[in-house]
């Protein structure tokens, strides 16, 4: 059996979907880490298919395991084998007793890493948006939407339409072809100026150099971004998604895009 076989998520783990005792292979990033005395590490891993990680328990006879195993923090990517077991602790059904753990990528400063363990209040993750990807809140909305999309694509295309790829918003104005405006989140009734008195543009969210944005072709004149960060306010059937709370915000935009996008063939 092939390597890429044996490759399973997170999600199958926890769920009983792989049999206990049998070869397996995961793939994610550190949550936590923790030795014990006893000569066992116990890394908590996950890969952003479900909520919680799994175990793996690291034994010293590793041949990497003081180079690299206690050196482990968050945020560090790692591929771990071994066989599926029963777990012995408190929290989880089962655990990975490690034979191997390949590291993959490393975080250079793991007190400075941004995104610890520790819950982040939705303005800071806006900073991270890298990383944010790999915490609960924001995972489960890529899960929601990856379904939603997929739901979509299938319902359409099993009726008999195509899918057509319109630009989006960019920041490239090829050949001349649109007419650019600016993007910003700083407040123009009160600007913020340096020594100078110039506008300070280091404390817009874009930056200086990103500002500047070319419309194309967006599903109606509202949908040209606000400045707001969390996205811009796109109109959208009630019956499609609820008009309610930031969550919504961040889920109608693809939805509505979506649908204007999908055209008949005739």
């Amino acid at each position: 059996m092939s390597t890429t076989q044996n490759i399973v998520s997170v999600a199958d783990l926890l769920l009983g979907r792989v049999e206990l005792g049998g070869q397996v292979m995961v793939k994610g990033w550190v949550r936590s880490r923790r030795t014990s005395k006893a000569g066992f590490s116990f890394i908590a891993l996950y890969d952003g298919s479900c909520f919680e990680p799994v175990q793996i328990v690291a034994p010293e006879g590793l041949e990497n395991y003081v180079s690299d195993v206690l050196k482990l923090g968050t945020g560090c990517a790692l591929v771990a084998s071994g066989r599926l077991v029963a777990s012995e602790g408190k929290g989880q059904t089962v655990e990975l007793q490690a034979e191997s753990i390949n590291v993959v990528g490393w975080v250079d400063d793991p007190e400075a890493y941004p995104v610890a363990k520790k819950r982040h209040t939705f303005e800071y993750l806006r900073t991270q948006a890298h990383l944010r990807p790999r915490t609960n809140a924001f995972g489960a909305i890529t899960r929601l939407r990856s379904t939603l999309a997929n739901a979509i694509h299938n319902y359409f295309h099993s009726n008999g339409f195509h899918w057509v790829n319109t630009p989006i918003i960019t920041s490239s104005d090829c050949e001349g072809a649109g007419e650019l405006f600016r993007v910003s989140t700083l407040d123009l009734a009160n600007l913020p100026r340096g020594s100078d008195g110039q506008v300070d543009h280091r404390e817009d969210f874009f930056g200086p150099d990103n500002s500047t944005w070319k419309p194309t072709a967006w599903p109606c004149p509202r949908c040209i971004p606000s400045g707001r960060r969390s996205g811009p306010r796109t109109p959208i059937p009630a019956v499609i998604w609820p008009n309610s709370g930031w969550w919504s915000r961040k889920l109608r935009l693809p939805i509505w895009t979506m649908m204007r996008r999908w055209r008949k063939t005739f």
